[in-house]
C-alpha cells in the first residue's frame, strides 16, 4: 500500500520544486500530505484488526482454516469459465464467449477443477446459464431476462454468435468432467434457488455444487430449502462488494477526500455487511478481493467468527499467491495467468 502511493513521490517534490512557488507545486505538496494521512488511515486499521484478531483468539474464538471445512476442492475457479480468451487459429479464432459450454471446456482443458457461472430464471420458468439481466436487441431495444422465454434468449445468442446453456446442460457437462460447480443466483429472484436445488437432486451433485447469491433473500430461501429437503445439503455463500468505495477510491484520488475511503471501508465491512452475515448465517462469506488486500488480519477476524471464505474477481498473479498463501479460494478471469 505504501509502495503503491509513495512510489512517485520524489516525482511530485521534483515537480514542486520545478514549479516554485506557483499553484501546481503547492498542489503537489498538498497530495503528498494527504495520501501520507491515508497511509496512517490504513496503519490505524491494520492495528485495531489485529488487536480484535487477537481478542477474538484470546477469547476461545478458534480460527476456522478453510482446508478441510469448505467443499470447495482448489484454491483457483474459474470465474463464468473464463473471460476475454482467445480461441485457437484452428478453431476459427475470435473470443470464447463466458458462461458457455466452450469456456467450462476451456478451464477443463487447463487443468482447472471448480467453474463459476451466473444462472437467471427465464419467463417459462427455465433456469439459464446468462450474465446480465438485460440483452440489447437488433435496433437498439433492451429486455430483461426475466421476461423473455428460453428459446428468445437462445435465438437471441444465436444471433451474437454463440449459444447460451440451460443450468442442467452444464451441470451434465461437470458431471462428465468431475468438475464442482459455483452456482450463482444472480438477481433478486429467490425463485431460482427452488430451480436449483430441484436440478441438483435430479443429478444426485449434493457433493460438487455450491450456491453462491449477492442476494439475501436468495441466501435465505436456499438455506430454508435445504433445512426442510432429506435429500443433501450444500454450502451456501453469501457475496458482498465495497466497489463503490473502490470506485470512489479512484475518482477521490487527487482529493483531500481520499484519507476517509478506508474508513469508510472499515465501517462498511465490520458496521454493515459482517453483522448482516452473521444474521444470515451462510457456511462462506464472499467479500470482492478489494476487501481483502490490503489487510490479512481480516481474513483471519472473519473465520475466527466461524465464516469460511471466498472472494472474487482475482486477475493479478501476486493477489493470487497471497490469497493461496491465506488459503483462500478465489475467481479468476484467466487460469493461465495464475498458473
Amino acid at each position: 500500500y505504501v509502495r503503491e502511493y509513495f512510489g512517485n513521490t520524489r516525482g511530485w517534490f521534483r515537480r514542486s520544486w520545478r514549479d516554485g512557488s506557483g499553484k501546481r507545486g503547492v498542489w503537489y505538496v498538498t497530495m503528498w500530505v494527504v495520501k501520507s494521512v491515508e497511509v496512517f488511515v490504513v496503519y490505524v486499521i491494520g492495528v485495531v484488526e489485529n488487536v480484535l484478531h487477537m481478542l477474538l483468539f484470546a477469547l476461545g474464538k478458534r480460527r476456522k482454516l478453510l482446508a478441510g471445512s469448505s467443499t470447495i476442492p482448489d484454491l483457483v475457479v474459474g470465474h463464468r469459465g473464463c473471460r476475454y480468451i482467445k480461441r485457437s487459429a484452428e478453431r476459427g479464432g475470435g473470443e470464447i464467449a463466458e458462461n458457455t459450454i466452450e469456456a467450462f471446456e476451456f478451464v477443463y482443458q487447463e487443468g482447472g477443477k471448480v467453474i463459476e457461472l451466473d444462472t437467471q430464471v427465464c419467463k417459462d420458468g427455465q433456469a439459464v446459464v446468462f450474465h446480465d439481466e438485460e440483452v440489447v436487441m437488433r435496433g437498439g431495444a433492451r429486455r430483461h431476462v426475466g421476461d423473455m422465454t428460453l428459446a428468445e434468449l437462445q435465438a437471441w445468442g444465436r444471433v451474437e454468435g454463440y449459444d447460451i446453456p440451460t443450468l442442467r446442460e452444464v451441470l451434465e457437462f461437470a458431471q462428465k468432467k468431475d468438475l464442482f460447480v459455483l452456482v450463482e443466483g444472480k438477481g433478486s429472484n429467490s425463485h431460482i434457488a427452488d430451480l436449483t436445488l430441484e436440478i441438483v437432486h435430479d443429478l444426485d451433485m449434493y457433493d460438487s455444487v455450491m450456491f453462491i447469491a449477492f442476494s439475501y433473500l436468495c441466501v435465505l430461501r436456499m438455506r430454508h430449502l435445504l433445512a426442510q429437503h432429506p435429500g443433501g445439503h450444500f454450502d451456501v455463500c453469501f457475496l458482498f462488494k465495497l466497489r463503490p468505495l473502490c470506485t470512489y477510491r479512484k475518482r477521490l484520488r487527487q482529493s483531500w477526500l481520499t484519507p476517509l475511503v478506508p474508513l469508510a471501508e472499515f465501517f462498511l465491512f465490520y458496521f454493515f455487511w459482517l453483522p448482516f452475515a452473521l444474521c444470515l448465517r451462510p457456511d462462506l462469506l464472499g467479500p470482492e478481493q478489494a476487501a481483502l488486500a490490503y489487510y490479512p488480519h481480516r481474513i483471519a477476524i472473519v473465520q475466527s467468527l466461524g465464516f469460511n471464505v471466498y472472494t472474487w474477481t482475482v486477475n493479478d498473479a501476486k493477489m493470487g499467491k497471497f490469497f493461496e498463501q491465506n488459503n483462500i479460494p478465489y475467481g479468476t478471469d484467466d487460469l493461465r495467468i495464475m498458473q
